[in-house]
């Protein structure tokens, strides 16, 4: 009796835990090529930021003032700017140091390529190790702090 309880909390916090992240790997393909259509490379950082302009307003300028404020300390992660509505507008709400920073990209062509349709309006957080993503989450209105 102790096990099938066992066994059923252990399901249950399982379910749990693959239900808040709702990207599936297959869907990481599409998006690890497009991130090596922006930067061949691209895994030489493991840790990526990608920021669409355009979306849940809340979410997307939390992680810009995140970018702002600690960008100093970012230095060893990707930044990169897609769906962006206007450069100019861009280039003077995030200034020239992070515009022009050697780890960031501006995305002006949307070649990035977001794992699934509901997430192009969300900022996204990418590990990669060994050429290949292992991780994507999201920042949504749900899982912001």
């Amino acid at each position: 009796m102790k096990t099938k309880i066992r066994l059923s909390i252990f399901c249950l916090v399982i379910c749990s835990i693959t239900a808040c992240n709702p990207l599936k790997k297959g869907d990481w393909e599409k998006t690890g090529r497009s991130l090596l259509r922006l930067d061949p490379d691209m895994y030489a950082y493991h840790d990526i930021i990608v920021l669409p302009n355009q979306g849940c307003e809340g979410c997307i300028s939390s992680v810009e003032n995140y970018v702002l404020t600690n960008f100093p300390e970012l230095n060893a992660t990707r930044i990169i700017f897609t769906r962006i509505s206007s450069v100019k507008l861009l280039k003077i709400r995030m200034g020239d140091s992070i515009f022009h920073a050697p780890n960031v990209i501006i995305d002006s062509t949307n070649l990035f390529e977001f794992p699934q349709t509901e997430a192009t309006i969300y900022p996204l957080f990418i590990k990669a190790e060994n050429k290949k993503i292992t991780d994507i989450s999201v920042q949504s209105p749900e899982n912001m702090h």
